[in-house]
């Protein structure tokens, strides 16, 4: 950055793209791959993922079989969607000048007409 009173000179010219998050959106194109698309079908239970499942009569057999992501998993991928569509809002901190806090100076309450 320049100095006070100085134009600015180097950094990030403004508007241009990050190459990782470019050359990472170029490769989901390429494989074909849309991930929000991906995390509703996971979150409607239509993408079936590798789960333990316990064999009765079989003392410490366990197979594996597809079946929709857990519960846990597809509240998960409703939070990421909701993300995405509701972005969280920053918090904002308002004060007077020179920092100093806003409070009311007087709080007046009528009671049936107002005085003029």
């Amino acid at each position: 950055m320049g100095a006070k009173g100085q134009p600015k000179t180097g950094g990030k010219v403004k508007g241009s793209h990050n190459k990782a998050t470019d050359a990472a959106r170029a490769t989901l194109k390429r494989l074909g791959l849309d991930p929000f698309e991906e995390m509703i079908k996971v979150y409607q239970g239509k993408v079936l993922f590798e789960q333990p499942i316990l064999i009765a009569g079989k003392a410490g057999k366990t197979e594996f079989m597809k079946a929709p992501a857990s519960e846990q998993t597809r509240f998960r991928a409703l939070s990421e969607l909701l993300k995405r569509q509701y972005p969280e809002l920053k918090a904002i901190e308002v004060s007077g000048l020179d920092g100093v806090e806003l409070l009311p100076t007087a709080i007046r309450v009528y009671f049936g007409k107002k005085p003029e």
